[in-house]
């Protein structure tokens, strides 16, 4: 009897581990920048309605966003680094103002809105449901 505790606590272990690590927020590199803008893209396209030109402009404006904060440097300290990130952000909402209309901007920004609450919803959630355990 004994022994099925153990190894039920052990799976219990793994499975907690399993969604711990499942999601657990992926730290954005070099490699993985690429796929990020264009899974970034697919999914605004279809909710903004943007067309292939509108869609490839977006492809690049977000490749090149994830580029310039990827090569931020790590050595600098937190007012330079946030005044720099602030600049990228002023670029990239720009670079957006340009390729959308009004009505794709606006319906842009309730898009990215929702998924900051829903992200935030989710963390505190997530952290409740392991804080008890």
């Amino acid at each position: 009897m004994k022994f099925i505790k153990v190894l039920f606590s052990f799976f219990s272990f793994i499975g907690v581990l399993n969604q711990v690590s499942a999601q657990a927020p992926k730290e954005l590199n070099q490699e993985n920048s690429i796929a990020f803008a264009k899974r970034e893209t697919d999914s605004l396209q279809k909710v903004l309605n943007l067309n292939i030109n509108q869609a490839k402009q977006l492809n690049s404006i977000e490749r090149t966003f994830l580029e310039k904060r990827l090569n931020i440097p790590r050595q600098i300290t937190s007012s330079e680094r946030a005044a720099l990130i602030r600049e990228i952000e002023i670029w990239h909402t720009n670079q957006l103002k340009e390729i959308f209309s009004a009505a794709q901007y606006k319906k842009y920004i309730e898009v990215v809105e929702e998924k900051k609450r829903k992200s935030i919803e989710k963390q505190k959630s997530f952290e409740q449901k392991h804080k008890k355990g």
